[in-house]
């Protein structure tokens, strides 16, 4: 006899999955109420964004760019959460899709740390690096293309 088990999603893993589905909708509050004040936050290539504010500055900066998500799957125990995501960008008539694994390390209810490894981190390195942007704009803006010895 098989038996049917109700499972109860993590309290971390409704978090975080609340607040990329309030992003996706637009509305970037619950996400700026996960992430915390000193927040480190590890780009796909190596580079690392020190700190809430120059996060948001750097999310900020990409006019032109549009992103969109499917959220896969999204796993959590009081510690961590792996959200499982497939990653549209879009710049100009350039456009890109590719899967990635996002893991976040929560203390205190808060997004501490956050870590993004990809499906194919040399073809998004090209991308913005190749991909048309808005006038004046250029991929050093953005950080891209990374430090060589941080390409995977």
């Amino acid at each position: 006899m098989m038996r049917v088990v109700d499972v109860v999603e993590h309290p971390n893993a409704r978090r975080v999955r609340s607040a990329l589905e309030s992003i996706l909708s637009g509305d970037l509050g619950p996400w700026s109420d996960l992430v915390a004040d000193d927040v480190k936050w590890h780009e796909i290539g190596g580079r690392t964004i020190e700190g809430k504010a120059a996060v948001a500055r750097e999310l900020g900066m990409a006019d032109g760019i549009q992103f969109s998500a499917e959220i896969h799957d999204v796993l959590a125990n009081d510690e961590h959460v792996v959200a499982l995501l497939e990653v549209t960008v879009e710049v100009g008539d350039d456009k890109l899709t590719y899967r990635t694994a996002e893991i976040y390390h929560i203390s205190n209810d808060k997004l501490t740390e956050r870590w993004s490894m990809a499906d194919d981190t040399q073809a998004i390195n090209a991308f913005f690096r190749n991909s048309h942007r808005p006038e004046g704009d250029t991929p050093a803006r953005w950080g891209w293309p990374p430090p060589p010895s941080s390409v995977f």
